[in-house]
């Protein structure tokens, strides 16, 4: 047994994929298919790590293209793998390949969120987010706001500033779009597996990794939190999918949601308050001069009237003798009140 072992890490050195195909199909035959399928498995995490990492520049979104690497390097070892194993193993022994698997790939988006939070700042976004909020707060009326000495400005946050917020906030919907597809992929191979295994004698316990072998895989900083999920109310499986309930990403899912809905109402306040600038009339040239005196004025040059003819009267004569053309003189038509209630 030890010298298969030994032979089967000495193929993965090397990565001598016929030697270690060739070294697994050996563990069952040899009463230790558990052991076989946690090598075989550390071998994949390998793989994993290898194939997961992105070449090349780029420039936008690039923590949400490695988690969406990251997850596709898995589903492709899950699917291309799965036939090995269900061939050499039996029916319902992939379970605990997706289960380590799970776990990995948990393990690394969690580490990428990690990044993606120091790399983006959103600490500091959210605490200016936070700052501007407790100003709006503070003067909830636009007006007083721009009467008030000491308001806030929408200088304070400048475009770039605004630009990179949209950055983050689409970054961010393409991270939990892709946690999603990831956790949907699991749960479909995962099941089948589950059903294979119930329609023979219950060895879930044997086939399952145990609970200190998936603390082993959180992270420290994470330890306490993942105790504290998997209590007495919470089973350390989900019963019908057999995966993990509590992994290193789903810990870090309600900071991901808290930080969307942070950003995402901000970025719809902000939207809103420059749209209602663009329509604060005080601001726009033209409005300084009452409408009535600009209408008068354009009525005196049509007419030829000046000032002094409008206060004399003759103003009248001269618009009812120039505006015709809808059947005589506007003078001739019947004078009727504007005002509700005349």
């Amino acid at each position: 047994m030890e010298r298969v072992s030994y032979m089967f890490e000495t193929a993965v050195e090397t990565n001598n994929t016929n030697e270690i195909s060739r070294c697994f199909r050996l563990f069952p035959l040899l009463g230790e298919e558990i052991r076989g399928l946690d090598m075989y498995s550390e071998f994949l995490c390998s793989v994993i790590a290898d194939k997961s990492r992105i070449t090349g520049d780029v420039q936008t979104n690039i923590h949400a293209l490695r988690l969406t690497r990251l997850f596709e390097v898995i589903a492709s070892a899950v699917d291309n793998h799965f036939p090995l194993v269900e061939t050499h193993y039996g029916p319902g022994r992939m379970i605990r390949v997706i289960q380590r698997l799970q776990m990995e790939g948990a393990k690394r988006a969690a580490m990428l969120l990690d990044f993606f939070e120091e790399d983006r700042h959103i600490k500091r976004r959210l605490n200016q987010m936070q700052q501007v909020d407790a100003q709006l707060r503070q003067y909830p009326s636009y007006h007083a706001e721009r009467e008030s000495p000491g308001r806030y400005s929408e200088d304070d946050i400048s475009d770039t500033d605004f630009k990179e917020i949209s950055s983050i906030l689409a970054e961010l919907v393409l991270i939990e779009r892709q946690i999603a597809a990831f956790n949907r992929f699991m749960e479909s191979r995962a099941v089948p597996e589950i059903q294979a295994l119930s329609a023979g004698p219950d060895i879930k316990d044997s086939i399952f990794m145990s609970a200190d072998s998936v603390a082993s895989l959180v992270p420290l900083s994470m330890q306490s939190s993942f105790a504290t999920k998997h209590s007495a109310t919470l089973p350390l499986f989900d019963e019908r999918t057999g995966l993990v309930n509590s992994t290193p990403i789903s810990l870090r899912l309600p900071w991901l949601n808290d930080t969307y809905i942070c950003f995402e109402s901000f970025f719809l306040s902000k939207s809103v308050a420059k749209a209602m600038a663009l329509d604060d009339t005080e601001t726009l040239p033209g409005w300084t001069h009452p409408l009535q005196e600009n209408t008068d004025n354009t009525a005196m040059k049509r007419g030829g009237a000046t000032p002094s003819d409008l206060s004399s009267g003759k103003g009248k004569i001269l618009l009812g003798k120039n505006v015709t053309g809808l059947g005589g003189s506007l003078l001739d038509m019947p004078q009727t009140s504007s005002c509700v209630g005349d």
